[in-house]
């Protein structure tokens, strides 16, 4: 069956899907699921970039997701994929945090890289004291999971703030990313918790909760059927943010 890689960001002007999206593994207790939820959704975000034309507006609104991973006195860090913020491109931009409250906060591009398909984004904590806002802070795994974890994707599909579906680890292999968002060379996490347009970013967790991958892809078949998603690995992921994290 042919499967067809697709970069899972999506531009919207107007937000109009919903709901959570299911899955293929339903092998994890309701409980584990609600715990998951409760606390992760606390530190899921949805990120969303604005396009201007100098000083104006040209209504053009990317979105994705991202995760809150580190919180200093005066800023949070929020990782996310770079083709989410597109920070390669020339065109004047703004970007834009929303946590699960609805509470949105002007963010500044903290680093990226197109290798690895990241980006980080930080937000002042004075800005989120202001709003009252609970941020959670997630920690990254230093190791990647084995084979057959069952893991939990957080994201943002279509600009709806925390879908959680659940899969399975399924591989390791290296992903020929058609649409040249991103260059990753090395193998990345094959999994069946299903994304959609405007995942990319959120974060894959263990039931440990800990952030073990930053989803940035997914395929189908020619029906378009869902098949599997990958994420950057999280060996990579603490790699490319060790010196925030080291800092603290």
């Amino acid at each position: 069956m042919k499967k067809t890689l697709s970069i899972i960001l999506a531009v919207f002007i107007v937000f109009s899907l919903s709901g959570c999206f299911g899955s293929r593994i339903t092998t994890v207790k309701i409980d584990s699921v609600n715990q998951v939820a409760e606390v992760a959704t606390k530190c899921s975000v949805k990120i969303k970039t604005v396009y201007y034309n100098g000083f104006v507006p040209t209504g053009e609104v990317s979105v994705g997701s991202g995760a809150v991973f580190c919180q200093e006195t005066n800023k949070y860090y929020i990782i996310t994929n770079n083709h989410v913020v597109n920070a390669s491109s020339a065109q004047d931009k703004k970007y834009y945090v929303i946590d699960s409250y609805g509470n949105e906060y002007q963010a500044s591009l903290y680093k990226n890289s197109k290798d690895d398909d990241l980006a980080v984004l930080t937000i002042r904590s004075s800005d989120v004291s202001e709003k009252m806002a609970d941020l959670n802070v997630l920690e990254i795994s230093t190791v990647n999971p084995a084979i057959n974890t069952v893991v939990f994707a957080l994201t943002c599909p279509g600009g709806v703030i925390n879908s959680l579906t659940i899969g399975q680890v399924l591989e390791y292999k290296t992903v020929d990313v058609e649409e040249q968002s991103s260059d990753i060379k090395y193998a990345v996490i094959t999994h069946s918790a299903k994304i959609k347009n405007g995942s990319s970013g959120g974060m894959l967790i263990d039931s440990n909760m800990k952030i073990v991958g930053v989803n940035f892809a997914g395929a189908s078949d020619e029906s378009g059927t869902f098949v599997e998603a990958y994420a950057v690995p999280a060996v990579n992921v603490y790699a490319y943010v060790r010196d925030i994290l080291e800092s603290e």
